[in-house]
């Protein structure tokens, strides 16, 4: 079997029975784990349907479906929207450019769990980021191969735009002083993302940030390791606004 497809599974042979009772009972940090020797799946309880199933059987099929709106597709992730249960959902697939990529990628960690377990794990924290649903891998054996995310849709605007296009200098500024207490919630659990663009926060319609795209996201035990990603992520973040000064000002007094 190829690691890149999933091929046919049943469902209850996979799930083993639905309890509708357990659904409805189910608290949002119940997670469950589905697998057998061609696929792995995690799934948060709160999220478990009838429907939830379908699709984490079926996701790649939904992924090419007419129903799903694609955001982005390149070599590396494949995203887009689709619903389940009343609920708009983005999934994204993470897909590998290359037989050296897949090779180098099959004996770690995928790039969806680590986004489900830190999406899970910042929630904990009252970090604000995309709630997480659950995440499909195909495997064969100890080797894994193409990884599916689903999280909730955020409703807002990226960071980036709305700074640049429609925010004043008192909207930056407010902007600011909220992403700040973000990024010393991060700090405090030795936590770096990775990719800290300010296109990776979502503004809701409050302007209150939520972080997306934890794929790159670490825990340090080292200090010396932490202090040189986090020094990383702050570079980053501040290249976004080096062409305008006035906003520059507004981010540079953040404090990391």
């Amino acid at each position: 079997m190829s690691l890149a497809s999933i091929g046919y599974i049943n469902a209850h042979s996979l799930f083993g029975p639905y309890a509708r009772r357990e659904y409805f009972l189910a608290d949002a940090n119940q997670v469950s784990t589905f697998t057998n020797s061609r696929r792995h799946i995690r799934l948060r309880g709160c999220y478990d349907s009838p429907g939830m199933r379908e699709l984490l059987l079926n996701i790649d099929r939904e992924v090419t479906s007419p129903g799903f709106t694609r955001l982005k597709d390149d070599g590396t992730t494949t995203v887009g929207i689709t619903s389940r249960d009343g609920r708009r959902l983005v999934i994204k697939r993470y897909n590998t450019k290359n037989a050296w990529h897949f090779l180098r990628r099959s004996i770690r960690r995928s790039r969806a769990q680590n986004c489900f377990e830190f999406g899970l794990e910042l929630a904990r924290n009252d970090i604000a980021t995309a709630p997480v649903v659950g995440f499909v891998e195909t495997r064969a054996g100890p080797l894994r191969g193409r990884s599916w995310l689903i999280t909730e849709y955020v409703e807002g605007s990226q960071c980036l735009s709305y700074v640049l296009d429609n925010a004043n200098q008192r909207q930056a500024a407010e902007i600011a002083a909220r992403l700040e207490r973000e990024f010393v919630k991060l700090a405090s659990l030795n936590i770096t993302h990775g990719d800290m663009k300010a296109s990776n926060f979502i503004l809701r319609e409050n302007r209150f940030p939520v972080l997306i795209d934890l794929d790159g996201m670490r825990h340090h035990r080292n200090d010396s390791t932490y202090a040189a990603a986090h020094q990383r992520d702050l570079e980053r973040f501040m290249k976004n606004w080096r062409e305008r000064p006035e906003l520059s000002i507004c981010f540079t007094k953040v404090k990391w």
